[in-house]
């Protein structure tokens, strides 16, 4: 009976230790609440309409480095669904640019939260254009 009391007081200790430790990493790297930036003159956000899909070309200027990519497609997926020939690069000067197709329900403010969500503080501001 001891010996069940002891293991379990272990188990449970062991796992709120586990269970814990990244959440304070998360806390640790979360931006503060409410931040924000606005987006860069070279950040962009430009599209073609080919009849049956959009084609977007994306220029996100913010300072946030590496990681980017995955999460703009993520949100972008959030958001328009389909996303198809995608191609995305994060250069070394903090810039990432994103090219992909979209169906065409997939509209520019669609992009656009897709572009807030992913990158941490939040852009805003960047807004899709058609060429």
């Amino acid at each position: 009976m001891q010996f069940t009391k002891i293991s379990t007081a272990a188990v449970a200790l062991l796992i709120s230790t586990t269970l814990a430790l990244p959440a304070a990493e998360i806390l640790e790297r979360a931006p503060e609440a409410g931040a924000e930036l606005v987006a860069r003159e070279d950040s962009s956000c430009g599209y073609t309409d080919n009849f049956l899909w959009y084609s977007y070309a994306v220029v996100i200027a913010n300072g946030q480095g590496s990681g980017l990519c995955d999460g703009f497609l993520a949100n972008l997926r959030g958001q328009c669904g389909a996303i198809t020939l995608w191609t995305c690069s994060e250069s070394d000067t903090l810039t990432t640019t994103a090219t992909f197709n979209t169906p065409t329900t997939c509209k520019g403010n669609n992009v656009g939260n897709a572009i807030y969500v992913a990158t941490a503080p939040n852009l805003s501001g960047v807004t899709c254009v058609q060429h």
